[in-house]
């Protein structure tokens, strides 16, 4: 009987340390109130992934929706990271709607959310903003050639972005 007590309270132990850990690495695009202005936050933080488009697209329907005001006409940001592309294609709806980004003093921008942050009108970038080289995952390009050139195409992609950025 104890056996199965003690096998029963490491399972439920594995599901909520696995639902705590799963549930807190996604990123979360987040519109709320201000304070008690008449002004919105909206937010991005953790891993950026690709619902994360979708979940801005609908935080700036809802901010229009409500006439209210976009606090300093900024976008919050504290991510880590993720999907380079869903990080360009809120880069662009930022720039396209002239936003500002903002990253407090204790925050962190890094990797993917550095294309989000470079997109804003005015950027106010007070905390740790941190690039790196494009990488792949898991050696995907066995051929060094192929590998060259999906690297010179990244990079040119990404020159391109950032000269739309300006």
């Amino acid at each position: 009987m104890k056996t199965n007590l003690k096998s029963c309270v490491k399972t439920l132990f594995c599901i909520a340390l696995a639902f705590f850990t799963f549930s807190t690495c996604y990123s979360t695009v987040i519109y709320e109130p201000y304070l008690s202005t008449q002004e919105v936050t909206i937010r991005i933080e953790k891993e950026i992934t690709p619902k994360d488009l979708t979940d801005f697209k609908n935080a700036l329907k809802q901010l229009d929706e409500s006439k209210k005001t976009l606090h300093m006409n900024s976008v919050v940001l504290e991510s880590h990271g993720g999907s380079e592309d869903a990080a360009v294609e809120i880069g662009k709806l930022i720039r396209a709607r002239k936003l500002n980004t903002f990253l407090a003093t204790d925050a962190e921008c890094a990797s993917a959310c550095v294309e989000i942050l470079i997109s804003g009108i005015q950027r106010y970038a007070f905390g740790d903003v941190r690039v790196h080289r494009a990488t792949f995952i898991n050696d995907y390009y066995k051929d060094e050639r192929i590998a060259k050139f999906s690297f010179a195409l990244i990079t040119c992609v990404m020159v391109i972005y950032l000269s739309s950025q300006s």
